[in-house]
C-alpha cells in the first residue's frame, strides 16, 4: 500500500507526494497498454545481439585501445583502409543512437516495473535487495521467460 511520509516504516514512501497524488499516479499508470509488441522484442533481441554487431562493436572499441598516430597510420595510408575507417565510424554512431534508444527502453522498463511494486508493503524492502544484487551483477537464473 502507498503511504505518506508521515507513515514512514510502514511502507514506502515517494518524497514530495502524499498517499492520494501517489495513488492518482498509480492508478493512471494501470491504465497503460504494453509498450512493445513480443515481435518488437525479438527484433531487438536480434538485432543487438548479432554476432555482426558484436564484430562491429569490438572493432570501434578496439579503435580506442589505439594512439591517434596510430589510427592514422592504419587508416590514412590508402583508401580501402580509409573507407573501412569511415564505415567503422558510421556503424559506430549508428549503433550508439541504437544503444541509446535500448537504454531509453530499459528505463521505462524499470520505471512501469516499480510502477507496478510501489502497491506493496515490502516495496522498499524488495528495492533494497534488488538494487544490491543488481550491483554485485548476482542476478537470479530464470526459468524461462516472464
Amino acid at each position: 500500500m502507498i503511504k505518506s511520509k508521515s507513515t514512514e516504516g510502514k511502507g514506502p514512501a515517494v518524497p514530495g507526494f502524499d498517499a492520494t497524488e501517489c495513488l492518482r499516479i498509480h492508478n493512471e499508470f494501470m491504465k497503460q497498454p504494453a509498450q512493445l509488441s513480443d515481435a518488437q522484442v525479438r527484433e531487438i533481441e536480434e538485432r543487438c545481439g548479432s554476432d555482426l554487431e558484436r564484430v562491429w562493436r569490438r572493432m570501434a572499441l578496439l579503435s580506442l585501445s589505439k594512439s591517434a598516430a596510430e589510427l592514422k597510420e592504419r587508416f590514412a595510408c590508402n583508401r580501402p583502409s580509409a573507407q573501412v575507417a569511415a564505415q567503422l565510424a558510421a556503424v559506430s554512431e549508428e549503433m550508439a543512437g541504437r544503444l541509446r534508444a535500448l537504454s531509453d527502453l530499459l528505463h521505462t522498463a524499470s520505471t512501469r516495473l516499480w510502477m507496478v511494486l510501489c502497491v506493496r508493503e515490502d516495496a522498499s524492502e524488495l528495492l533494497s535487495a534488488a538494487e544490491a544484487a543488481a550491483e554485485e551483477r548476482a542476478w537470479p537464473e530464470l526459468a524461462g521467460p516472464p
